[in-house]
């Protein structure tokens, strides 16, 4: 008789056992199944994944970790419930923050001495000392920001539905646009070659005096109405700085090198020889190459925008949005370096550029979702769903390095890339092929 009871209560406790474990959850696999979408958080995925949290693991001291950023020797990573690491020994131990929130943060930058960080409501924190403390600057939107970068004395941040600017160290914010929906920012160079272009006549103070000459017209090719001053030396055309842009190609600060000019009326003549012999001097330059700064935002439908520093009115005033060349693919990071800009996104898309106006698809050899990418250690490092692709050339090629880890967002500094994912967990690398998990859930 007591093995027949004993067998009932042993069926009953499997039977309830499985029908638990075959239950709905109480909707719940929806909180689980967002929180395991890759790219920008949404304010609504955050409080599903806040209400998942507190119905499992009511006393939770792990939170998810959705941005990086590296600067003053210091690395800061911040993520859901405004949980804010610090680490000033590259990466290898970390810190608790104090961002005085409870909204979660999507992504951190630094510029001019200071940290800033962006996410839910439009909320925005800074920091200048090095993440310990932060204050909330002033903004008056309500959508999630998911991006935010600085240059110039200019910070930029984004959104689904609005681009702001600051230029007062992340203090005061403005809408500068409305129309894009931008996921991620970055600030690099841009750099564009430009037609034949035609100095204007250098007219000398006596006879092939050396010196400095200025208000010299540079006109031809794609710009117009800009002016230079033109050094002399050693009756030799030196180097020809714009002064006023003018309009089209040329930028203030341009410095142009003349490696050769020709003088007299021969206006077919290639610039190849320097020397002065005539105070009267006209040279003719066949391409002129000019470098200036830009922001390019990423997003969805494979959209980009930019916004040339071009001088002397736009400092992230007036953006231009090109063709998509992914248009069926979410762009979620961007990077800049060793003059190019690598975009990555859904099912591991690639796209890179030297200007932000034109692109190319570059094959990735991952399928998965990349949610960010870094330039350190002449190489650029992308991280996502189970994935690391790692480029030694440039962005030309890429090779899938890892499939193990989920991670969020990715930087580098001090000679190592710092990943952050889900659970407060950090990794670090030297190549972005080996990674050490250095702080998180155990």
């Amino acid at each position: 008789m007591k093995n027949i009871l004993l067998f009932q209560i042993i069926f009953a406790f499997i039977f309830a056992f499985i029908f638990s474990a075959c239950s709905d959850f109480s909707g719940n696999e929806d909180a689980v199944e967002a929180s395991l979408k890759p790219g920008p958080v949404t304010q609504q995925q955050q409080e599903e994944e806040e209400e998942e949290e507190e119905e499992s693991v009511s006393t939770r001291t792990y939170h998810h970790l959705y941005g990086v950023a590296f600067g003053n020797n210091t690395f800061v990573a911040v993520g859901a419930k405004g949980t804010v690491r610090t680490s000033s020994d590259n990466g290898s131990s970390w810190d608790n923050g104090t961002s005085g929130n409870s909204y979660y943060f999507d992504e951190v930058a630094y510029e001019d001495s200071r940290f800033i960080a962006v996410g839910q409501s439009g909320r925005i924190y800074t920091s200048s000392d090095n993440g310990t403390t932060w204050s909330r600057s002033t903004w008056d939107g309500s959508t999630a920001l998911t991006g935010v970068a600085s240059g110039n004395n200019v910070s930029i941040a984004v959104s689904s539905s609005a681009v702001i600017k600051s230029t007062d160290n992340a203090s005061n914010w403005t809408l500068k646009n409305s129309a894009v929906e931008v996921y991620d920012m970055v600030f690099g160079n841009r750099t564009a070659s430009g037609e034949v272009a035609t100095f204007g006549t250098i007219t000398h103070g006596g006879d092939h005096d050396d010196g400095t000459y200025t208000s010299v017209a540079l006109s031809g090719g794609s710009g117009s109405g800009a002016e230079a001053t033109v050094i002399v030396s050693g009756d030799n055309v030196t180097s020809v700085s714009i002064t006023d842009g003018g309009t089209g190609l040329y930028q203030i600060g341009d410095v142009l090198t003349i490696d050769n000019a020709k003088t007299g009326g021969d206006d077919n003549a290639t610039c190849r020889v320097a020397t002065v012999t005539a105070i009267n001097a006209t040279c003719r330059v066949a391409t002129v190459t000019v470098t200036s700064t830009v922001f390019i935002g990423v997003g969805a439908k494979g959209g980009i925008c930019y916004s040339e520093f071009a001088s002397p009115h736009n400092h992230g005033e007036e953006w231009s949005c090109v063709s998509p060349i992914v248009p069926d693919k979410k762009l979620y990071g961007i990077a800049y370096g060793n003059n190019k800009f690598i975009a990555v996104g859904q099912s591991g898309t690639v796209i890179i550029s030297d200007n932000g106006s034109g692109w190319a698809t570059i094959t990735s050899n991952t399928s998965a979702d990349l949610n960010s990418i870094a330039f350190g250690n002449d190489r650029f490092v992308g991280v996502g769903r189970y994935t690391v692709i790692v480029s030694t050339d440039n962005g030309t090629s890429f090779l899938e390095t890892d499939t193990e880890h989920y991670l969020r967002d990715v930087t580098y500094g001090n000679g190592v890339f710092v990943a952050v994912g889900y659970n407060e967990n950090i990794y670090t690398s030297t190549d972005g092929d080996t990674w050490t998990k250095v702080y998180g859930k155990p």
